[in-house]
């Protein structure tokens, strides 16, 4: 079952528990920002003796402070150590310590920002100035580190040197206690893991691209004991104000949605001077849909556990009556369907896509190019890597609609996990694809299989087989029998204006093939499955699913 993490604000807690958000499988984030007063701020909020302390200690859920650093100001907060190490005490196992916000790509972003800046003028005042220049906001606009640390790290003028100053930064912030990493665009799942981490956290929504490629990396690389991955999901998005915008003169704004009333937020944002992006009310950042598909999609990959972020401000449309918002009932509709169907069991993966042991980071920039290349790793190696990966878990067809980078329609079945070499466990799988570049490993392994002849081996041992490019995987019900999900991930808009609606045109049409004489039964999704012979047909609205057990 998938733990759900709550965003703690004192005056939401117990609307939760009336709205049915609250089952039992459920976890506590702890929002800290750098917006907040003193009082909002973990050492008073979450003092011995508090209201929320109280809370802990009687629920006893799993517990994190979301964030450390990364995604918005960067905060040098003095953190009690006497506190951490109490809750440390009361929870045992289920302290899972602080986020660790898109750390390597922060810095990324972080340096574009200070581009022009001399390596002659690297100093604490300068890079406050051409930072305070370019983004006049309340606070210092640096995410990775603080300018303290960025002057004395010094401008980086090799990946080695980019690459060795943040990890290095990583295993300093260690230091305050256990890190969740939150990865989006460099996936550091392996230096992650091997410093120490239990669990990792990717990052998913409109704003990152290509969830297949984080989520199956995470499950491939923590299908070991003592290792587990959840799902960060984020409501940020680019929609454009109105149908006719004119994207030769740039993307449009990113923006949040923020269904309260009064734009209250876990952030203390007020409006566009507070912060770089702004909100847009309920029509801003992504849809609804995109956000039921990656509820779904994380519960039906495996993920452990799945925290939010602007969870807070979005759930309820105020906080005196807490009538659910939209976003509210897409969160009300995982927890029904958890309950619904417990018995989903583990996805169904005979196939593991194995990259170089040595990689260290991937990039996932398939639909989404960064700044610039992050690294120059072997280059030859790489470009296989590369390659491979995008064409078994990111390549597409063609898609309808604007929110097309993050929950795709994939030429390949979602029936592979991905992992470095070392990592994981690799007699799982029956069939591996070999990204390694390593003729030694090549020999080690009877078992593997060409790109080539991943689908055909695919039709021979799934359960069922879908023909047409949509995604879709298989899940091993607990007590015998499969689920089969069918997502149709194209053809949603999102528009300021007009807010979110569906094109027709994009609705889809797929041959499913059960074997074994199963009869399925659709049992959830805007689909409709008729037999057709000795096979069936499914068609599955535009930005919805169907899901079948058989």
């Amino acid at each position: 079952m998938l733990t759900i993490f709550h965003g703690y604000v004192p005056e939401v807690w117990d609307a939760y528990f009336k709205a049915g958000l609250i089952s039992g499988n459920d976890g506590i984030r702890f929002c800290q920002t750098t917006r907040f007063d003193d009082t909002k701020k973990f050492n008073k909020m979450a003092a011995k003796g508090s209201t929320f302390y109280n809370i802990v200690n009687d629920l006893k859920f799993p517990l994190y402070v979301d964030r450390l650093q990364g995604g918005t100001y960067i905060d040098a907060y003095p953190y009690d150590q006497a506190l951490v190490n109490e809750y440390k005490e009361l929870l045992g196992d289920n302290f899972w310590g602080f986020q660790m916000h898109e750390w390597l790509s922060n810095y990324m972003s972080d340096l574009k920002k200070l581009n022009g800046l001399y390596k002659k003028d690297w100093t604490v005042e300068k890079i406050k100035a051409h930072i305070k220049k370019d983004y006049p906001y309340p606070f210092l606009f640096l995410e990775s580190m603080t300018a303290e640390e960025m002057a004395r790290y010094g401008k980086p003028e090799s990946y080695e040197e980019f690459y060795g100053n943040m990890t290095d930064v990583y295993r300093k912030r260690q230091k305050i206690g256990e890190l969740i990493p939150v990865d989006s665009a460099l996936l550091m799942y392996a230096f992650e893991i091997s410093s120490g981490a239990k669990r990792l956290l990717p990052e998913v929504g409109a704003q990152t691209s290509d969830a297949r490629v984080q989520i199956c990396y995470a499950r491939g690389m923590t299908r070991k004991e003592g290792l587990h991955f959840g799902v960060y999901y984020e409501p940020w998005g680019r929609p454009p104000r109105t149908k006719e915008h004119d994207y030769s003169t740039g993307r449009p704004e990113c923006t949040a949605c923020c269904y309260h009333r009064e734009q209250k937020n876990e952030w203390g944002i007020g409006g566009s001077a507070d912060f770089p992006f702004h909100t847009e009310g309920p029509n801003g950042g992504s849809s609804r849909s995109l956000q039921k598909r990656i509820f779904l999609y994380s519960y039906l990959s495996g993920a452990e556990f799945l925290s939010e972020e602007w969870g807070v401000c979005n759930v309820f449309y105020d906080w005196k009556d807490f009538e659910l918002s939209p976003y509210g009932l897409v969160k009300k509709y995982l927890v029904d369907f958890m309950n619904k169907y417990p018995d989903v069991g583990a996805p169904v993966t005979p196939i593991g896509v194995i990259m170089p042991g040595d990689l260290p980071m991937l990039e996932n920039v398939f639909k989404k190019p960064l700044y610039k290349p992050a690294f120059p790793y072997k280059s030859d190696a790489y470009t296989k890597v590369l390659e491979g990966v995008n064409e078994l878990f990111a390549k597409t067809a063609p898609m309808l609609g604007n929110e097309n980078i993050t929950m795709v329609n994939c030429v390949y079945p979602d029936a592979l996990d991905l992992l470095n070499d070392g990592f994981g466990d690799i007699s799982k799988y029956d069939y591996l694809v070999d990204l390694t570049s390593d003729p030694e490993f090549a020999r080690r392994h009877s078992n593997i299989c060409e790109i080539s002849d991943v689908k055909n081996i695919l039709r021979r041992t799934l359960p069922c087989y879908v023909e047409g490019d949509i995604h879709w995987l298989v899940n091993e019900r607990a007590g015998g029998g499969y689920y089969l999900t069918v997502f149709n991930n194209g053809g949603v808009m999102r528009i300021i204006e007009d807010g979110e609606y569906t094109l027709p045109e994009a609705d889809a049409t797929v041959t499913v093939t059960f074997k074994n004489g199963a009869s399925p039964v659709l049992c959830e999704g805007k689909a409709n499955l008729e037999k057709d012979g000795d096979v069936y047909r499914l068609k599955v609205k535009a930005g919805d699913f169907a899901f079948i057990k058989f």
